[in-house]
């Protein structure tokens, strides 16, 4: 996703927030050796300090990229950077949840592309409801509707 990202727009993040099911070690050393920073959860951060132990520091045979990765998430910064992602990404998934983006009910590739994006625009268009007009003081919607 990374790398389609960069080669779609054509310049590098300065930043990736991921989920920790994506946060592969070999994937955050790629990306941090083109110079993105990446924010994710270290693996089983919460267990390792109950037991009393660093999860921020250095271990053998890991990539200088990794560490350096493992040493931001124990700054207050990269957790309250992190902390943001979830407001960007889960109420859209959620959003799209809720209304009944659950399952596939079609097959192909094609198919199910079109269903994600009927609910991408679905999602989009109810956020544009929420826009106000500074001039006006009346939602999109409105001056949609009054046109």
């Amino acid at each position: 996703m990374y790398d389609d990202v960069c080669q779609r727009y054509g310049l590098l993040p300065e930043a990736y927030l991921v989920d920790g099911g994506f946060a592969q070690k070999d994937d955050i050393t790629h990306v941090e050796r083109n110079g993105t920073k990446v924010y994710a959860p270290l693996y089983a951060e919460e267990k390792q300090l109950a037991k009393g132990k660093d999860p921020y520091a250095e271990r053998p045979r890991e990539s200088a990229e990794m560490t350096t990765h493992r040493q931001r998430m124990g700054t207050a910064e990269a957790k309250k950077k992190y902390k943001r992602r979830a407001a960007i990404a889960e109420f859209p998934n959620a959003d799209c949840r809720n209304r009944g983006l659950r399952q596939f009910l079609v097959r192909g590739l094609a198919k199910t592309r079109a269903q994600t994006l009927w609910h991408v625009l679905a999602y989009n268009f109810t956020r544009m409801q929420n826009l106000e007009c500074p001039l006006r003081k009346t939602s999109y919607l409105e001056v949609v509707m009054a046109n």
